[in-house]
């Protein structure tokens, strides 16, 4: 536990880099911390397989390649560290002069921060079922990105992301995670709420829906 505490200490840090943070070269730190200190580190590899975390670290290099921004870094690392606990582990941000909130707040002060964040009300059950009898792909579905589980429902012209699960705290039910314009452009909102705008959305196959430097399952 004091190992665990300690990396969580350390890797908040990230996010104290300028908006053109070398995410590659923290990735790889936060990585290489976590592997030597992580105490559950070997028996999740043992369960999940090495070419399971082989694939998993492929995906997250590319990703991260292509990001500049620290909020966005500090979000797809966290993504990464879900490989291993779903849920159990945070990043907050430290740094100082931006607007993703005071380090120091407690879960509750989080929640209540972003307490009336738009919501759209959705029977997850009976969407799940419409999606089922679904013949043609398309953006409309129930996508993983790390520990959050998105729907996407078309409505009107557009499309809306919701979440169906997720930490809690940032983020909690039924909120709106992205939204997909007529164009495909779209806004994505990360983990601290703040938007983040990309040109073109599209799908990879039936079964990977990309935007940017973010990739949904």
């Amino acid at each position: 536990m004091r190992q665990l505490i300690l990396f969580l200490i350390l890797i908040s840090s990230l996010s104290s880099f300028a908006q053109d943070c070398d995410c590659t070269s923290n990735f790889e730190w936060a990585k290489e911390t976590f592997e030597k200190n992580d105490a559950g580190y070997a028996f999740v590899l043992e369960k999940k397989g090495r070419p399971a975390y082989d694939q998993h670290n492929a995906t997250f290099t590319e990703k991260i390649s292509n990001i500049t921004g620290s909020p966005e870094c500090t979000q797809a690392i966290y993504e990464w560290l879900t490989f291993f606990r779903s849920g159990h582990l945070s990043i907050r941000s430290i740094a100082q002069g931006n607007n993703e909130g005071d380090a120091s707040a407690s879960d509750e002060q989080i929640i209540d921060q972003f307490k009336d964040w738009e919501k759209v009300e959705v029977d997850v059950s009976a969407y799940k079922k419409y999606l089922a009898a679904k013949k043609e792909p398309d953006f409309e579905g129930v996508w993983l990105s790390g520990a959050y589980e998105i729907g996407i429902k078309k409505v009107g012209d557009g499309y809306l992301g919701f979440i169906i699960k997720a930490d809690g705290v940032y983020w909690t039910e039924s909120q709106i995670k992205l939204r997909i314009k007529n164009d495909n452009s779209a806004t994505y909102y990360m983990q601290d709420h703040s938007g983040r705008n990309f040109t073109d959305v599209h799908l990879l196959g039936a079964n990977y829906l990309k935007m940017g430097f973010i990739t949904l399952e």
